[in-house]
């Protein structure tokens, strides 16, 4: 088991997963995932089609408009029993996911790593206040 030695050090390896990801100019579907190719048969009856670009900018606009709405700062619920917290694209958690399970590690250990992710990467997290 790898063990990451410092917090800051952990989301700075998990930014530079991100910043290469960005720069991967595969198109897919973002309906089922599937990579796309030209004049190829449609992957499935509603396609959405973008590289990891367009569907990480689709996800910040959509949680900022979802922040214009929020019934309170942290996202929750009127009964305070649920609670949003993260949007990520897909293929991003699971690249992410894969990534630390290599190391033989999680990408969240626990709730306080999932706030530290929240608060180092606060364009993907639904709640104003952490």
């Amino acid at each position: 088991m790898v063990e990451i030695r410092t917090e800051s050090g952990k989301w700075s390896e998990v930014r530079g997963i991100i910043n290469t990801w960005l720069k991967d100019p595969t198109l897919y579907c973002g309906t089922c995932d599937s990579d796309y190719y030209p004049n190829h048969p449609a992957c499935c009856e509603d396609p959405l089609i973008g590289d990891n670009w367009k569907f990480c900018k689709d996800i910040i606009e959509a949680i900022k408009d979802k922040k214009k709405n929020l019934k309170n700062e942290y996202a929750a619920n009127n009964k305070l029993t649920f609670r949003s917290s993260l949007s990520l694209p897909s293929r991003l958690l699971f690249i992410l996911e894969k990534h630390f399970k290599n190391k033989g590690v999680k990408l969240f250990e626990n709730q306080k790593e999932l706030r530290q992710f929240m608060r180092y990467f606060p364009q993907f997290r639904c709640p104003i206040k952490v």
